[in-house]
């Protein structure tokens, strides 16, 4: 497997729903490692793991791996999604079940469930012999737990609710290694905070996402400052923070801040090192995000502090929020075609849980202006990937993307053989009228099917003109009058019209840099970018 650092990873929650909050019967299961979801990111199926490693990925991050439901074995061998990373060359970071928090840890005490959880999750693959899967680099044992805060079963708002979670759960992971004689390899624990503003728990940091930082060095140090006692010994925490720790930050912020406020004043934390478990990029143009992972990644290769990122996110998060509003922290690299590839029947939390469909992948996210919508393009360049050759792979919706010099769309010539008699000027007035672009947009989208893959948006006749075919008769040209000539030639006239697929007046981002962002079909049957 590559290192961990400089870390290019890719945060992957694409289950495969297209409706804001899914439907009445509820959503497909979040643990997108399952088998049932093999026809989304295997070989044979829509290849996502694939396709990350084909944007330079090194890395790919899950939320729901452990602990999302009581009897995991249902759904199945979590080994194979493990192998696939492994052959891809992808280190697999896997989340615990946040939200288990609710149900399983009372007063916040995590220990039993998440020993729990990890024990099981060695029934299903994560194990190879006495040793986690050779994919599985590091675990994340909580996303954003800061916000424990806030739950009703935190009555003071206490910082010792998001701490006795996080110390409790570490120590329900190591009791489950020790019971299981799971050697702990290069296998990596963290818990990824938010960016909020906060005190930590004994009141040294109030910077953002340096503040879980500072909770967690203070728990190891002293378990009683969060009301906890530990099952580990004390040597042991200690041992476990100080070689396998990462503190890890959530962010949407542009990564100029980021290292400003973390990176430059992380000495007090080293050397224990950190990661940006999701760098959203959000409202950020595709140089501003090439930007910023290009200097992350020269930043980890230099420091032995800063490991690296994570991008949020694969796939749009279409069931989190309403279509018409897909941007604050639903965005993803990749939006959905209406072309389906696949149904998936995953297990659901559920008794009766429908088929979805798995779409294919496009490179358009209509919603977003300009450049900011060339996600994909941004984190190819900057990982060294090739966007070309992911676009030919099984996943896409297919469809000619333009090159960089098509500026205004793809030119179609046609030849069309004038009536005798016609002049050249009124061969010309005729292409330039209405019903000459009607009648032509019309029989081309008849001839390739309107909604074909090949109409990337608005067909319209952008530029007709006339030329007269040359001819090796030069001499007799000579001797004849150039008006008698011409008419001579004028059943021959070729009327070229330059068809361009103008998507720049109607959306915003398909005109813009390089014109790649293709005008695709939504999987409601709406026209998209």
């Amino acid at each position: 497997m590559p290192s961990l650092s400089p870390l290019r990873g890719i945060a992957y929650s694409a289950i495969p729903c297209t409706e804001p909050g899914c439907s009445a019967t509820g959503k497909p299961s979040e643990d997108l490692q399952q088998v049932a979801y093999a026809k989304q990111w295997g070989e044979a199926g829509r290849d996502d793991l694939g396709t990350m490693a084909g944007l330079g990925a090194n890395g790919v991050r899950l939320y729901h791996s452990f602990g999302l439901d009581e009897d995991p074995k249902g759904q199945g061998d979590h080994g194979q999604f493990l192998d696939r990373a492994q052959a891809v060359g992808l280190n697999v970071i896997p989340g615990y079940h946040t939200e288990g928090v609710h149900r399983g840890c009372p007063n916040f005490d995590c220990y039993d469930t998440w020993k729990r959880a990890t024990l099981q999750g060695f029934d299903v693959g994560f194990r190879k012999g006495d040793r986690w899967h050779p994919a599985v680099s590091m675990l994340v044992l909580l996303n954003e737990p800061d916000s424990f805060v806030h739950y009703p079963e935190c009555a003071d708002n206490g910082a010792w609710c998001r701490v006795k979670a996080v110390i409790s759960a570490l120590d329900g992971v190591l009791a489950a290694e020790r019971e299981a004689g799971v050697q702990a390899g290069r296998v990596k624990l963290s818990v990824t905070w938010s960016f909020a503003m906060m005190s930590s728990i004994d009141g040294k940091e109030d910077g953002p996402g340096v503040f879980g930082f500072q909770d967690t060095v203070a728990v190891i140090a002293n378990p009683s400052i969060a009301k906890y006692t530990p099952r580990s010994s004390h040597a042991q925490l200690e041992h476990a923070f100080k070689t396998r720790w990462v503190h890890g930050v959530n962010t949407q912020s542009p990564w100029i801040f980021i290292k400003e406020k973390i990176f430059d004043n992380y000495a007090r934390f080293s050397p224990i090192p950190w990661f940006i478990g999701e760098y959203g990029a959000n409202g950020q143009f595709a140089a501003t995000i090439q930007g910023d992972l290009e200097d992350m990644q020269r930043t980890a290769e230099r420091s032995s502090d800063f490991l690296g990122t994570t991008f949020f996110q694969f796939q749009t998060a279409y069931w989190k929020t309403a279509k018409t509003d897909l941007n604050f922290g639903q965005n993803g690299i990749f939006s959905l075609g209406a072309k389906t590839l696949a149904d998936v029947t995953p297990t659901c939390r559920f008794r009766q849980c429908p088929s979805w469909p798995v779409h294919c992948l496009s490179t358009g996210l209509p919603w977003l202006h300009g450049t900011k919508g060339n996600r994909a393009e941004a984190v190819a360049a900057a990982w060294r990937g090739s966007l070309q050759k992911v676009e030919n792979g099984p996943g896409f919706c297919g469809g000619r993307r333009l090159s960089a010099e098509e500026e205004q769309g793809t030119r179609i010539a046609c030849q069309i053989r004038a009536s005798a008699g016609l002049s050249a000027s009124e061969v010309s007035r005729r292409l330039q009228e209405d019903a000459f672009s009607v009648n032509l947009v019309k029989s081309t989208k008849k001839a390739l099917g309107n909604n074909a893959d090949a109409i990337l948006g608005d067909l319209s006749v952008d530029n007709a003109m006339i030329t007269t075919p040359e001819k090796d008769g030069a001499a007799e040209a000579q001797t004849r009058g150039s008006g008698s000539s011409f008419k001579k030639w004028i059943p021959q006239i070729v009327a070229v019209a330059l068809l361009a697929v103008a998507c720049g007046l109607a959306f915003w981002g398909f005109v813009a840099h390089r014109n790649r962002k293709a005008r695709q079909c939504a999987p409601n049957g709406s026209e998209r970018v």
